[in-house]
């Protein structure tokens, strides 16, 4: 009988682990549930009214929130910022509005960092992601590249910068890659913006466009990955098989 509830058991060996991920699923659609609620139920300044109520303080807010994975737009603020800097009559100057906002994109990324260095390796250990792993090897290797590249992408950059803290690459390596990747952002945008200031409109629509395709990719690309984690972790809980053993079989003298 014993026999039979431990083979029933070993049978089951995944509905421990599956258990935990939907109770971590729920946890998480309820977290993610109350910031849909919130975000939707507080008026949140839109990048026009930061740029004219908060000026500089206004890039400030834009670049963080949008670093920091908040619902703001970096391009968007710095664009308008560096628009109004062109006019004549503006109180903008555009070097202050690229260096503010490359100030404050850095900040944001680091605190992004910070929270996947504080929480992720834990969490990757959990689901048997260790230092050897193909995320560590590539980030050991290309993570300054991949920092600086994604840097310039929205939806993408509040990733990399929480996988960089989570497979614990060097925060000064960090910031002097993001710093690099911001300083490239803040300048190219900047311009755009001060010698496009006429047709700004335009392009704030096309940046609302590919950063929302870019935002859905990343989406994606990050969805497959829990995926992939998950069944990693479901598959590290398999039972070890037994080995077959090398002796001999008893042999059995005629009587």
């Amino acid at each position: 009988m014993t026999q039979v509830t431990n083979a029933a058991q070993s049978d089951r060996w995944w509905v421990p682990p599956v258990l935990r991920l939907v109770a971590l699923a729920a946890a998480l659609g309820a977290a993610a549930g109350v910031l849909v609620i919130v975000f939707t139920s507080v008026e949140t300044p839109k990048a026009s009214e930061l740029i004219n109520d908060y000026g500089y303080l206004g890039v400030a807010i834009g670049a963080f929130g949008d670093s920091f994975g908040l619902p703001s737009s970096g391009e968007i603020v710095l664009l308008l910022a560096s628009a109004g800097a062109a006019a004549a009559t503006s109180h903008f100057s555009l070097p202050v509005v690229i260096a503010v906002a490359w100030a404050f994109a850095v900040l944001g990324d680091a605190c992004a960092f910070l929270i996947g260095r504080v929480a992720g390796p834990r969490i990757l250990h959990r689901f048997g992601v260790h230092e050897d792993s193909s995320v560590h090897q590539f980030m050991a290797r290309y993570g300054t590249r991949a920092v600086v590249v994604s840097r310039l992408i929205a939806g993408i950059r509040t990733k990399v910068a929480i996988i960089s803290g989570s497979t614990e690459m060097s925060l000064i390596r960090y910031i002097v890659a993001d710093g690099i990747g911001a300083a490239i952002w803040a300048v190219t945008v900047g311009l755009l913006g001060y010698i496009f200031s006429r047709s700004v409109q335009r392009l704030v629509d096309g940046f609302g466009s590919s950063s929302g395709l870019l935002g859905s990719a990343a989406i994606v690309v990050v969805g497959l990955g829990a995926i992939f984690l998950a069944v990693r972790y479901v598959l590290s809980h398999r039972p070890a098989m037994p080995e077959p053993s090398d002796a001999p079989a008893p042999t059995v003298a005629p009587h």
